[in-house]
């Protein structure tokens, strides 16, 4: 992506930055939660002032969605950089969202294949495989360093 993404605050596993846009300023998180050993989560959040959480389920329609995804790919970066043996783990929350990770996986596989693995868990077999940007059959996704630093 040549987008470039917001500036972030870091606080151990959860990453916050504002969305801008014509919605006006939103606050947003990116949170890296373990699923298993070594396995990570990555949610992306807005907080919804009138219900006062943090909402995954719904777009902030702000018009920076593609701002928003390279400041979660960077936030994926630092994290493992910092976590050089865990992988994080990727999956929308509706099936729009998760063919939305996968389109921009595919347009930049070349980039991210340099210094990533990346699986995704096809399910027509129900079980992970190398990443080969068939997005009509993936459910999920996976990626960690290539080698250690």
């Amino acid at each position: 992506m040549t987008t470039k993404g917001y500036d972030t605050v870091t606080n151990e596993n959860v990453y916050a930055f504002f969305s801008i846009g014509p919605k006006g300023t939103i606050p947003m998180i990116v949170k890296f939660t373990r699923l298993e050993q070594r396995v990570y989560n990555v949610a992306l959040g807005w907080y919804n002032q009138k219900l006062k959480i943090y909402d995954d389920n719904n777009l902030t329609g702000n018009g920076d969605g593609m701002k928003i995804f390279q400041t979660v790919a960077n936030c994926i970066v630092d994290f493992l950089e910092r976590n050089t043996h865990a992988s994080v783990h990727a999956e929308g929350n509706w099936i729009k969202k998760t063919k939305a990770y996968c389109l921009l996986l595919q347009r930049n596989y070349a980039a991210i294949s340099n210094d990533y693995l990346l699986w995704a868990l096809n399910s027509e077999k129900g079980s992970w495989e190398e990443f080969k940007g068939e997005c009509e059959k993936y459910l999920a996704f996976r990626t960690k360093q290539k080698t250690y630093k």
